[in-house]
């Protein structure tokens, strides 16, 4: 969720909120000592009761108590808080009863609104209503009606947006404050529903329609070099990315390890990885990197580095969407993926803190891998001439000299370097994965690879070592082998 400051509040209104949540704590204690009739009868109530009915006190009271936490969660779902916030106050919710008034009130008005036109767009309650009742039910089972009616909320806004994206009647700055607010408002709604998929998520995969919906939105202002036919122009507004970041962020959500539904649907539908492999891309293009050392060659003090968390997603969303191998191959035939990951592997970061660009690389180095393991044949020696094996090497320099050493990590790496060899001598070229490997050989002695593995020979550290050894002597032995392989074929010619 968004943070307090980033809409603008006060000190003041924060303390405020602060003490509005004492008494939230107080009044949710307060309510649920109450007997069952008594908490029955105010779950009744409707949030405009009948005045001749004249409740007693003790039930108005409590009635104010709902009503004025009613307020506040509808303030929470147009304007956003702090998560901790979030979680304690939406816990007395559903201690309150309130959870139930939202459900039924959700239902109401969203039957309503679509018996009276089912092309016209929501009233604003409605969709604060479902985002509330789903922030409220983070984590939770919530039963099919309410999904629904949550999935129809959604798929309505969705639809109202890009209806305004081809509307041409109304004047341009009128067009483009609508778009801002509906661009918005399906952001809040997509943010919402990611706290719910996971203990739903059957549900919406059988339903579909949800999915498919949200799928389009991976066309928001494609990239003109893709001839996209399902393009979404919207004007180029900061909330662009947000929106971007939240499509990504829930179709990662959705896409789980024993279902392949919603995968097929975003590689062959909607050609996901062209799309995701343009925002790499784009991202990289902001890097310096200078070719001869391999390095990228960046102040400490300039953030153009650091992901946009719409950039961090569609890593994560490329990774996820790998997991079944026969993926590999689509995501290849995006001819810019490869070269992409390689230079975000690449980079040199100073601030060796900076957890985002780490996280950058540590994906990169995953896809790469997995290319190699599912189409090496075809794609290795890319891997090889892009650097890869160099960025490798370094990262067990830099991985040694941290302050806590990672044999783990460098175990990896000493895997991922012997697979590289592995891969090469399967092609059936002989000659030729001779010469790759020698020049895989020549890499790792130019970026002092050599000097790196017999450190790692005799290391007592901690538990992995023993398998980091094992694996220092694996590729230390293929070297050897390489060398007088490829000594024999010269000296045969």
């Amino acid at each position: 969720m968004n943070s307090l400051s980033t809409h603008g509040w006060c000190i003041e209104q924060q303390q405020q909120y602060s003490a509005n949540f004492l008494n939230i704590n107080q009044f949710g204690s307060m309510f649920s000592t109450y007997t069952l009739p008594q908490r029955e009868k105010i779950k009744n109530l409707s949030f405009q009761p009948d005045q001749s009915s004249q409740p007693d006190f003790e039930i108005q009271y409590q009635y104010n108590i709902i009503k004025w936490m009613y307020q506040q969660c509808m303030h929470i779902a147009q304007h956003g808080v702090v998560e901790s916030y979030q979680n304690q106050f939406f816990f007395e919710f559903a201690q309150s009863g309130l959870k139930v008034l939202i459900e039924q009130s959700l239902a109401k008005k969203f039957i309503l609104a679509i018996q009276e036109s089912s092309d016209v767009p929501l009233p604003d309650d409605i969709y604060n209503l479902a985002r509330t009742y789903m922030l409220m039910m983070k984590g939770l089972l919530i039963n099919n009606k309410h999904l629904e009616i949550c999935s129809g909320v959604i798929q309505k806004s969705i639809k109202s947006l890009l209806s305004n994206v081809t509307s041409s009647q109304r004047d341009k700055q009128q067009d483009e404050d609508e778009s801002g607010a509906k661009i918005q408002q399906v952001t809040n709604l997509l943010q919402a529903l990611r706290h719910i998929i996971d203990t739903n998520r059957e549900f919406f995969i059988k339903e579909g329609k949800l999915y498919k919906a949200i799928s389009q939105l991976v066309h928001l202002n494609c990239e003109s070099k893709l001839s996209c036919p399902s393009c979404i122009s919207l004007p180029h507004f900061p909330s662009i990315t947000e929106l971007q970041s939240s499509v990504y962020d829930v179709l990662r959500e959705l896409i789980s390890d024993d279902d392949d539904i919603v995968r097929e649907c975003l590689i062959h539908t909607h050609n996901i990885f062209q799309h995701l492999t343009n925002v790499i891309v784009s991202y990289t293009n902001t890097i310096s990197l200078n070719c001869e050392t391999a390095e990228t060659q960046i102040s400490s003090t300039n953030n153009t580095l650091h992901p946009s968390s719409a950039v961090m997603n569609a890593f994560k969303l490329i990774k996820d969407l790998l997991f079944f191998h026969r993926h590999t191959q689509f995501a290849v035939s995006s001819v810019d993926l490869i070269p992409s990951l390689i230079k975000v592997y690449r980079l040199n970061e100073y601030d060796n803190e900076n957890k985002a660009i780490n996280e950058l690389k540590d994906i990169s180095s995953w896809c790469l891998n997995r290319v190699r393991i599912n189409n090496g044949s075809k794609w290795i020696e890319q891997l090889v001439c892009g650097g890869y094996i160099r960025a490798l090497i370094n990262k067990i320099g830099t991985t040694s000299g941290s302050r806590i050493e990672s044999s783990s990590t460098i175990r990896m790496i000493l895997i991922n370097i012997y697979g590289f060899q592995m891969s090469v001598i399967k092609q059936s070229n002989k000659h030729h994965n001779i010469e790759m490997n020698y020049c895989i050989n020549e890499q790792i002695e130019e970026e002092g690879g050599g000097d790196e593995f017999e450190g790692h020979l005799f290391h007592t550290n901690d538990l992995w070592d023993n398998e980091t050894v094992q694996s220092a002597k694996l590729v230390k032995s293929m070297m050897s082998n390489n060398f007088i392989s490829f000594q024999n074929i010269r000296n045969l010619v």
